[in-house]
This record gives structure tokens, sequence and C-alpha cells, in this order.
């Protein structure tokens, strides 16, 4: 496998730096330590919508039997909070995303054998192959993560006849060897 340098230049995309995000979450150690979190949400959410359901209850707004009803308002409250945040979050993500993009301009990156170096109209970054933890494939791209940072490589900025299999392979070479 060649050692040569792979140059890619491309504007970055706000959906697959998100969908690099969303998929670097999965391997972090913070989410490993607090699984309960999801279940004591909807535990509350199921709790409160009980409570809520005994109280129209009460009040004759509901009859007793029903009160089961309010299990499922629970439930359904904690669905529609979850996806309001997550949907109200991503777009934030976004903006801001597009906004930084519309100042940095087009990105450039190099990869070798050392590690990679990125530039921008803002400034210029480089790291060695040993502070990059995974390399793994999106749809549309690759991507590195690096901590709490993912960096994507969008496909169509790959080297003409280069797949993002092979772009991929000769990070992980580079990687093993650092």
């Amino acid at each position: 496998m060649s050692d040569a340098p792979i140059r890619l230049r491309c504007r970055m995309n706000p959906e697959l730096s998100i969908r690099a995000m969303r998929a670097g979450i999965k391997e972090k150690p913070l989410r490993a330590r607090r699984p309960w979190m999801r279940f004591a949400v909807l535990i509350i959410c199921v709790v409160l919508g009980m409570f809520g359901g005994n109280a129209l209850a009460r009040l004759g707004w509901m009859p007793p039997g029903e009160v089961a009803l309010g299990f499922g308002l629970g439930f359904l409250a904690a669905l529609v909070l979850w996806q309001v945040t997550w949907s109200r979050q991503s777009r934030r993500v976004a903006r801001r995303f597009e906004r930084a993009q519309q100042i940095a301009g087009e990105t450039e990156m190099e990869l070798g054998p050392e590690g990679f170096t990125m530039r921008s109209q803002l400034g210029e970054s480089r790291m060695r192959w040993a502070a990059v933890q995974a390399v793994f494939a999106l749809a549309g791209g690759s991507a590195l993560r690096i901590g709490a940072t993912t960096i994507a490589m969008p496909d169509e900025a790959l080297p003409e006849g280069m797949t993002p299999e092979d772009l991929r392979a000769r990070i992980e070479n580079w990687r093993a060897a650092a």
C-alpha cells in the first residue's frame, strides 16, 4: 500500500458532519456510564402520566378505569419531548455549522504516514495518527474520531480512483504504524 499523501478538498457538509457526530457518540464511554438515564426519564414521564390520569379521574374528566391511559400519555409525552429536543438541537448545530462554513470556505486535508493536516481560511490544524481513536464509514463519507471531536470526509472529495474503503484502509495502516 502506498505511503503517498492523500489530498482532499471540499466544503464541509453539515448533514455529513452531524451524521459523523451521531455515529461517534455511540463509541464514547460517557454513554456507557449512564445507561439508566433514558430509562429514568421514561419512568418519570410514565409516573407523571399516571398521576395526571388519576387527577383527571378525580375531577371527573376521566373514568377511574382509564387511569392506565395516563401511562400511555406519559410514554407519549416522553417520546414527543425526546423528538422535539433532538430535532431542535440538530437544527441548532446545523445552523452554527453553516455559519462557520461560510467563514471557513473550502477545507483542504492532507493525510499521510505521519498524520493529517486540515486547512481553511480560519487556520490550520495538524494531528498525528496516535490522536485518532477510530475511523469509521458513514453514508456519503468517512469520519475520524479524535476525543469528543469527529471529522467527516465526504466521499466526493476523494481523489479519482480511490474508494472510501481504500481511504479507510490506508488510514488504518498509518494508524497501526504510528
